[in-house]
Parts: structure tokens; C-alpha cells; sequence
């Protein structure tokens, strides 16, 4: 904190807002300073070789194109992808059973503290619960009837289940405000080309008070991504990235790796959002 003020106060030096009343138009005086040119360029993780069998005529332009750039296209190559293998390996797939995976090195935080919520009915059968990205409906139906969430809905690129997964962007969601009690994410920041925009998608969404629960590997980044400047693969900055909502941290699970040779840990976090 000390540190960060002393930062604070060597910029409002160098950018002649070192009183009191001029110290709210730093942001600005920076940006006109800076311009658009940034010499941060994050390296972008290897494409895994399976992306190849699924989107052969695409592989090289989503190996090429950076999300910032063309964010339709980018979202356009992704929907192929999700749909190709979706239609593959048919619309289920235990792999999906996120929860049941042991992704926490803390065994099975996630699920123990959801359950828990259950229970002392923080989360009731009546609420509103959105999966982000679920691409094979098991994560739905485990939800909605192992967890008695029955109001529990999708969001993906495109379309399944009879309706129940809806198509649309996680950057832009098509939902109301504060309507989902619980908003579950797992392996889906991945996809986005600007974590932060999809982050602040699921905080808007959901209730005051609700709830959180994000597991990513962030296999398709190295480091922070283009446009979010956030380390997925952090817990620590996975919590701090839902800074526009006051939250109380029920798990932060640095987490463990179920495929060593393509990633090395796989954070997840809960949080309780005010």
C-alpha cells in the first residue's frame, strides 16, 4: 500500500496534478500522455494440437488473429469450434462434470461450500442459477437435479439442451441485471478476448447478494490475456478481477493440474458478492 502511493504521487508529480483538486484528472492526463501505443504485448498460449482436428480450415487464422482486433470474427471461429465438437462428441460428456473433478487442492472446496449454501439455504430450488459456456449439458443437469437447482440455465455461442443453453456472448450477455443468484464458470475466461469485460458481464448479472464460482486453467494464454492484462492462471488476481462488486472470498484454490504437460494449475474461486 505504502508503495502504491508513493507510485501515486510520482505520477501526480510528473503529470502537474500534485494538489488535492487537480488529482481526479490524472487518469486523463496519463492517457493523453501515453496514447494508444502500449509496449505490453502478452504472449499468447500455444493452440492445442486437437484444435487442429476439430477447425482445420480455421486453425491457422485462430493461431493468427488476436480477439482485440476483430472480436466477431474471433467470437465467430470460436462458436465454430464449440459447435463442431459439440456435434462430435454428441451433447453429453463426463468431462463436464466439473465439480466432480477434484480440480482443488483443497479436495472438492467448490462443491463442499455450494452444497453448504444448500443447506443452510443461502441458495434456495427457486433461484436463478446461469452456467457459462457448459457446451455439454451434463454441468446442467447435474445442477439441476443432483444440486436441486432447477432453475438453472446456459450460456454458450450457440444454442442446445431444448433451449435451456442460450446462445449469446459472455462479454454482453443477454440478461437483466442482478438476475442469477449464482453465475458458475469453468474453463470458459479461456475463450474470452478480454477476461475483465466477461468478469464485470457476471458481476452485473448477478444478485446482491449473490454468488460466484470460477475454475479456469487459462490454457489459451501465457500470462495476462490481450485486453484484460489479468493472469488467469493467479487465484489472487482471478478474486481481485471482481473488484466493482464488494465480495467475501469463500474458497481461493490455487489448484491443481489434471493435464501437467498442457498447464500447471488450475485456479478456482467462490466468492459472495455484495
Amino acid at each position: 500500500m505504502e508503495r502504491g502511493k508513493v507510485l501515486i504521487r510520482a505520477l501526480r508529480a510528473l503529470m502537474g496534478c500534485e494538489s488535492d483538486s487537480d488529482q481526479g484528472a490524472l487518469p486523463s492526463r496519463l492517457k493523453t500522455a501515453l496514447g494508444d501505443f502500449s509496449r505490453f504485448v502478452p504472449m499468447r498460449g500455444e493452440a492445442n494440437p486437437y484444435v487442429r482436428t476439430v477447425i482445420p480450415d480455421l486453425f491457422t487464422e485462430f493461431c493468427n488473429l488476436r480477439g482485440k482486433d476483430n472480436p466477431a470474427r474471433f467470437l465467430e471461429i470460436n462458436r465454430a469450434y464449440s459447435a463442431r465438437q459439440h456435434d462430435s462428441q454428441g451433447p453429453w460428456d463426463a468431462r463436464d462434470l466439473s465439480l466432480l473433478r477434484g480440480y482443488e487442492q483443497n479436495h472438492h472446496a467448490l462443491l463442499r461450500n455450494l452444497v453448504a449454501l444448500r443447506r443452510d439455504g443461502k441458495i434456495s430450488a427457486v433461484d436463478e442459477v446461469l452456467i457459462v459456456g457448459p457446451r455439454h449439458v451434463n454441468e446442467l443437469h447435474f445442477f439441476r437435479k443432483h444440486l436441486g437447482l432447477e432453475r438453472t440455465i446456459g450460456i454458450d455461442l450457440f444454442e442446445s439442451d431444448g433451449g435451456r443453453v442460450i446462445a449469446g456472448d459472455m462479454h454482453d450477455m443477454p440478461f437483466a441485471s442482478g438476475r442469477f443468484k449464482l453465475v458458475y464458470v469453468c474453463n470458459t475466461l479461456t475463450y474470452a478476448y478480454n477476461a475483465r469485460t466477461a468478469i464485470r458481464e457476471i458481476c452485473r448479472v448477478i444478485q446482491s447478494a449473490g454468488y460466484a464460482m470460477v475454475i479456469d486453467s487459462g490454457t489459451r494464454v501465457q500470462g495476462p490475456d490481450p485486453l484484460g492484462r489479468s493472469d488467469l492462471m493467479c487465484a489472487d488476481s482471478l478474486v481481485q478481477c471482481f473488484h466493482a462488486r464488494p465480495y467475501r472470498v469463500l474458497v481461493r484454490d490455487q489448484g491443481k493440474s489434471l493435464a501437467p504437460d498442457w498447464y500447471l494449475e488450475q485456479p478456482c474461486v467462490f466468492l459472495e458478492l455484495g
